[in-house]
């Protein structure tokens, strides 16, 4: 057969279209059927208090429900069900203290800070303790992507994601914590525009007001400070040989109608009322 450079030009041609087209399906199918992968969530509650979880549970059944899969250790078990798994975390739970007691043990901030450093740091030493989350923290490796957990003022319950180096999720279940503010994000609150966590105003608008809120910022802060260094020295614990891991996210239940304007972070989420249900109506008497 006499050989024909027309023929070889178009089986050339042909074979290098086909190739384009080829090529332009490929990438045409990438674009048009997108996937998300989803994510092996592992969360831990820290506070065995039924108003942080509350506001914990529901941040994560909105995560799976969104086909994400969540394993979490929770003192609050209410059962298992699609691609969420519950796992008892025994921790010391008051449910149902007293009204009075309470404004009083919490009413003054600087005996608030020192409680609740104490409490943490206690919650901590009893959840690390735990079978799997111990052999989690021995292997520093995990089949999970992220963690979500709950930090009050203690920062020890960042120690499972800096073991792991897996990034981490805070869950704020109540307006700014101004007293771990610039532990957490690098940055604190100015004290002459954004009132304290346990300020007696939302917005301080008198030099008595900015005065007294400058304050109680810095009396809370030598107190979060002075009390996590004395915890240190008496009662060294592993997490307190480790740099706290940052949050890559907060999710934070605040609201931009309900709460004071403010400066936020940029990693600050506000997810306010996402715990509550939806109302029922009226019943007929």
């Amino acid at each position: 057969m006499p050989f024909s450079p027309f023929k070889v030009t178009v089986i050339m041609n042909t074979s290098f279209y086909t190739m384009k087209l080829f090529v332009y399906y490929i990438i045409a199918g990438l674009i048009t059927n997108k996937t998300v992968g989803a994510l092996q969530i592992l969360a831990i509650e820290y506070i065995p208090a039924r108003s942080h979880w509350n506001f914990m549970s529901a941040v994560l059944q909105s995560l799976s429900d969104n086909g994400h899969n969540v394993t979490v250790y929770t003192p609050f078990q209410a059962g298992n069900r699609s691609n969420y798994t519950e796992i008892n975390l025994e921790l010391p739970s008051n449910v149902g203290m007293d009204a009075i007691e309470t404004l009083k043990m919490f009413g003054k901030p600087t005996d608030m800070i020192t409680i609740v450093m104490n409490m943490t740091r206690y919650f901590c030493n009893i959840a690390h303790e735990q079978k799997d989350i111990r052999e989690l923290l021995n292997s520093g490796k995990s089949n999970y992507d992220i963690i979500i957990t709950e930090t009050a003022s203690s920062e020890c319950s960042s120690y499972v994601a800096s073991k792991t180096n897996l990034p981490m999720i805070y869950v704020v279940p109540s307006p700014m914590l101004t007293h771990i503010e610039h532990s957490v994000f690098g940055d604190g609150p100015n004290p002459a525009t954004v009132s304290h966590l346990m300020a007696n105003h939302a917005v301080p608008r008198t030099f008595a007001q900015r005065l007294s809120n400058f304050i109680l910022l810095g009396t809370s802060l030598f107190a979060l400070i002075y009390k996590e260094m004395e915890l240190k020295k008496i009662d060294p614990q592993p997490y307190d040989l480790v740099k706290p891991k940052k949050p890559s996210l907060v999710f934070m239940n605040t609201h931009y109608i309900t709460d004071a304007p403010r400066p936020l972070p940029a990693n600050v989420i506000q997810v306010g009322g996402i715990h509550l249900k939806s109302p029922n109506s009226i019943p007929n008497i």
